[in-house]
């Protein structure tokens, strides 16, 4: 069997499994149970992340063009825009991310959470209770 790598990006990792089989590293699997704390873009669909640029949507085949994003997610328990995100997008609205846009973006998210980074704005976000409409 094959010995498995260490990976220093996720980019890395995806491009290595693109092109391997698990099947070959069965042997150094283990069981593990953990916590997933997933971010999820509330603004929309969270895009799809890619290793290499391309000028064509995979999904569609429609041309890609630059855009900017802002990324909402919830960081432990409170609300984080990240404005600017490039990102791409297609005409029939699927959006897409470098990998090492995204690995940027975990970081800066992981740094908010250890508040090793100091926000360029807060915002004040009023809160209701659907029972108010009554």
């Amino acid at each position: 069997m094959s010995k498995l790598p260490e990976f220093k990006t996720i980019a890395e990792e995806v491009a290595f499994w693109e092109s391997h089989s698990t099947a070959d590293y069965w042997d150094e699997s283990e069981i593990v149970h953990f916590d997933v704390d997933v971010y999820h873009n509330l603004l929309g669909d969270d895009p799809t992340i890619l290793l290499e640029k391309s000028d064509y949507c995979p999904r569609c085949q429609q041309s890609l063009v630059h855009v900017s994003l802002e990324y909402l997610t919830q960081n432990h328990g409170h609300l984080v825009s990240v404005r600017d995100v490039p990102a791409y997008q297609c005409d029939k609205g699927h959006i897409y991310m470098m990998a090492e846009t995204f690995d940027l973006l975990l970081d800066l998210l992981e740094k908010e959470n250890q508040q090793r980074i100091i926000p360029v704005e807060i915002l004040h976000v009023p809160v209701f209770h659907l029972q108010q409409s009554f």
